[in-house]
């Protein structure tokens, strides 16, 4: 049923061709794409007209599908704390895919005709609007203004590419962000801080889902980016949780879908059953984290060491909300010791009811309709 509030709006809203460029790199599974998910579904029920660049295996239902350049991991390549090693391990810093990519989105764009960009970790959308004269806003974390050191190579394929469409050089992809188009942000200042000197439009939650108060006993799992093999997490999730008072939901990839006592192995990641829920433990995914404490969940991150994952879990503990535990020490012992610890007594969902009330103040992604 269409969303009565949105389509109360009609008559204030002059319909929009609306482009979204996200940067999926698990398909149907990470925050770009449940955010792209959200949007679609915002625009098409507002009257916009919505279309997406991505790939077609991510199935988007309410939006007109471009397909994207795929990604292609470079070889041999970890990635580091900082944004730009990540966008580089996850294939999007190369010359050669960036260049193709903003060559993608320039015909889509001249196809298409949008009066908006919106681009997720997407520099080539931002390259595009930049060389189309089309307005673009951009979605990004506060991580990606912290001070860091690149390796030389990280940045060369985006100034190559910079420099083959006559524009400016960039030291970092803060000072790309800081230089092109409008910024928004999910979460508090508490959540996510930025310079003073920073003009980020904040929104607090990326998803326009009611945020329920009634709790059930139910856990759940989603682990999308986890290293681990299907076999290992099966293992360790039956070791934990198989016979406890409470249904564990548990995706990741590789899953086969079953139903043993307690435990759901299910087919799809479902961040709706998020809500309700006694206790989320996720990979350090932004979008589950900003749902989770939107939803009053408290949360146990599992995480490597790269940007956003480790980003997000730091945050997490620091607030107070949630603990982390890093991928290599997770073991049965280790992740249910440490769910112990995080639902042993009221601090970790207290603190996760204060953020909440703070989120929720901001709105949510419908504020993004009096914006753009």
């Amino acid at each position: 049923m269409p969303n009565q509030r949105l389509l109360a709006r009609f008559d204030i809203i002059v319909s929009m061709k609306i482009l979204a460029a996200p940067l999926i790199a698990t398909e149907k599974a990470d925050a770009q794409y449940y955010l792209c998910r959200n949007l679609a579904d915002l625009f098409v029920q507002s009257g916009h007209t919505c279309m997406i660049s991505a790939s077609r295996a991510n199935g988007f239902r309410k939006a007109s599908l471009y397909p994207s350049v795929p990604l292609k991991k470079p070889l041999f390549t970890e990635a580091g704390h900082s944004y730009e090693e990540w966008l580089y391990a996850a294939g999007a810093g190369s010359e050669r895919w960036l260049s193709s990519d903003v060559d993608n989105l320039l015909e889509t764009a001249d196809a298409t005709h949008p009066d908006l960009i919106i681009s997720m970790d997407r520099i080539g959308a931002v390259i595009a609007a930049r060389l189309r004269n089309i307005p673009c806003i951009s979605f990004v974390s506060s991580a990606v203004f912290r001070t860091s050191s690149l390796p030389p190579k990280i940045l060369r394929g985006t100034n190559q590419v910079l420099s083959a469409y006559h524009l400016e050089q960039e030291f970092s992809l803060a000072d790309f962000y800081r230089r092109f188009g409008r910024l928004f942000a999910f979460g508090t200042a508490e959540l996510q801080s930025f310079p003073s000197d920073l003009s980020v439009e904040r929104i607090g939650m990326p998803h326009i889902m009611p945020v329920r108060t009634a709790r059930t006993n139910r856990v759940v799992i989603f682990l999308g980016s986890c290293g681990k093999r299907a076999s290992f997490l099966c293992q360790i999730i039956r070791e934990a949780f198989l016979g406890a008072p409470y249904a564990v939901y548990a995706w990741y990839p590789g899953v086969r879908p079953e139903k043993d006592a307690n435990l759901h192995f299910i087919e799809n990641p479902r961040p709706d059953l998020i809500a309700g829920a006694f206790a989320c433990i996720h990979d350090g995914n932004p979008y589950l984290f900003q749902n989770a404490i939107a939803q009053g969940v408290q949360q146990l991150i599992i995480t490597d060491h790269s940007y956003p994952r480790i980003y997000t879990a730091q945050t997490a503990q620091r607030s107070g909300c949630g603990l982390y535990l890093y991928e290599e020490e997770l073991s049965m012992s280790s992740l249910y010791e440490t769910y112990r610890r995080l639902v042993s007594d009221d601090v970790h969902e207290n603190h996760t009811l204060r953020l909440k009330d703070d989120l929720v103040s901001l709105g949510d992604l419908t504020e993004l309709l009096n914006r753009i």
